[in-house]
């Protein structure tokens, strides 16, 4: 019994798909520890600009120009055995089986990637330093004192570069199919983190010293991937790596700013949202937006783990031309990942009130008929990234013109719109912009290339989790006091 146990334990700890849910659980227990003392400690008008200071730093996170999932993908098609980079980009690309991967291909790879970082982050701290600062102006006048408020922006501001350049470490350890190591690390830095800010809270601290002691461990967990890949790797990290290469970054561009375009219309049009609503609506009704709009995208990454953890081997899979196991593997992936986004978006749905009233909160939750209309549309979108994903390990990213599209609907009608709508102007505007294109085409080409017909596939993907979300939703609609 104990020999199992510990191989139980043994194939856990190495586990992509279980560590991956560890990090997104170490997020719920923040949410779940954390954020109440936060919502209970401090006034409406604080925990907005607090939520704030997290889309700010998402919205600045774009200037990564979606090269971190480009350099993840390539690090794992050298990996997988290709030993010339100019393949990257071709779907129909075969790659030898080697014993061994090309290593000079890879120092080259990483060499670029280091010195691609290092204008990114300056490029980061100057919009941190200039947009952020202005954004924040307006709900920090709302303060009775905003001085600490300031004190901890500006070490965001900072330690928030930091951490953005160091994530390339993560990132070439995923190529390398290190996904379990580099989730560990983050595990532990999250719930340092968590013990750390429950320790200042329940002692009486305010948010200066929250922002303190949640960076402190950002950065040290940027020094620990760092270490680990010197580990396993010892010749893609040290001094000398930091050299272009025309044809290496020429692979990456093309696929990298195309998927930035498509993060900056998901991730980017969504914590827009807030930071736009911060300019006109009042602190109370944003606390209460923010915080349900910061559950749901906790929900959406946490699941996220069953498709993305396999992501690496996604890409090996089109890499080999081996479509059959393509289709079956993201399709079960798929159909795990959604059936946790709806038992996540359902239990928050009955139980949200209820335990912001028990914790007796100083902000609230949205309403039902939000939270529902947000569910929908928010599976309809983690939907689509998926099979936007799956079209994505063929290294050809054409996304680029339908979200520009969808994405300008959706900020112009949130901007005209949110003065008379107020919040539902947001999630009108997601649903009509994803509708119109995102939510069928990303479809179409995904199936199409991995040669399948959308029937077949969504029953084995899909089916189960979209009749289990109808069911739930209806439910809250027409129970919508439970457990009240």
């Amino acid at each position: 019994m104990d020999w199992s146990l510990t191989k139980l334990a043994g194939r856990l700890w190495n586990s992509p798909t279980f560590t991956t849910w560890g990090q997104f659980g170490a997020k719920v227990i923040n949410l779940v520890l954390v954020t109440p003392l936060i919502l209970r400690i401090f006034p409406a008008e604080e925990v907005s600009v607090w939520f704030l200071f997290t889309s700010i730093i998402a919205l600045a996170n774009l200037i990564d120009l979606g090269f971190l999932p480009t350099i993840s993908r390539m690090v794992a098609f050298v990996m997988g055995g290709a030993t010339d980079i100019r393949g990257f980009r071709n779907p129909d690309a075969k790659v030898q089986n080697l014993d061994t991967p090309d290593r000079d291909l890879l120092r080259k790879l990483v060499s670029n990637s280091n010195l691609i970082y290092l204008v990114l982050g300056v490029a980061e701290l100057t919009l941190l330093a200039t947009l952020g600062t202005l954004m924040l102006k307006t709900p920090m006048s709302q303060l009775a004192d905003p001085t600490r408020f300031w004190y901890a922006w500006f070490i965001i501001c900072g330690t928030g570069t930091v951490v953005f350049y160091g994530r390339r470490f993560t990132s070439i350890l995923v190529g390398m199919n290190y996904v379990s190591a580099a989730n560990r690390i983050q595990i532990f830095a999250m719930l340092g983190s968590i013990i750390s800010s429950f320790i200042v809270l329940y002692t009486g601290g305010d948010i200066l010293a929250l922002v303190i002691v949640q960076q402190l461990f950002g950065v040290l967990a940027v020094v620990l991937a760092r270490r680990l890949l010197g580990k396993l790797a010892p010749d893609l990290v040290g001094k000398g790596l930091f050299h272009y290469d025309k044809e290496i970054f020429s692979a990456a561009w093309a696929p990298a700013w195309r998927s930035a375009i498509g993060i900056l219309g998901s991730v980017g049009v969504t914590q827009a949202s807030g930071v736009i609503f911060a300019q006109f609506g009042d602190s109370e009704t944003l606390a209460s937006y923010l915080l349900s709009l910061r559950v749901m995208t906790l929900i959406s990454q946490f699941s996220q783990a069953p498709f993305y953890s396999k992501v690496p081997v996604f890409s090996r899979l089109r890499a080999e031309q081996n479509l059959q196991e393509l289709k079956r593997q993201t399709a079960s992936a798929m159909n795990k990942s959604l059936l946790v986004f709806v038992v996540g978006v359902s239990f928050t749905g009955f139980l949200a009130q209820f335990l912001l009233g028990l914790i007796e909160s100083n902000t609230s939750f949205v309403s039902n008929p939000i939270w529902i209309a947000m569910s929908f549309i928010w599976y309809l979108e983690r939907h689509h990234a998926m099979h936007a994903q799956v079209y994505s390990t063929t290294n050809h990213i054409p996304f680029h013109i339908p979200i520009i599209i969808s994405g300008s609907i959706n900020l112009a009608i949130s901007i005209l719109a949110v003065k008379t709508y107020g919040v539902w102007a947001f999630i009108g505007a997601h649903f009509i912009s994803n509708l119109l294109i995102n939510n069928w085409w990303n479809v179409r080409i995904s199936l199409r290339s991995i040669k399948s017909g959308f029937y077949s596939y969504f029953r084995q993907s899909a089916l189960l989790p979209t009749l289990a979300l109808i069911f739930a939703l209806l439910i809250l609609y027409l129970a919508p006091n439970w457990p009240l």
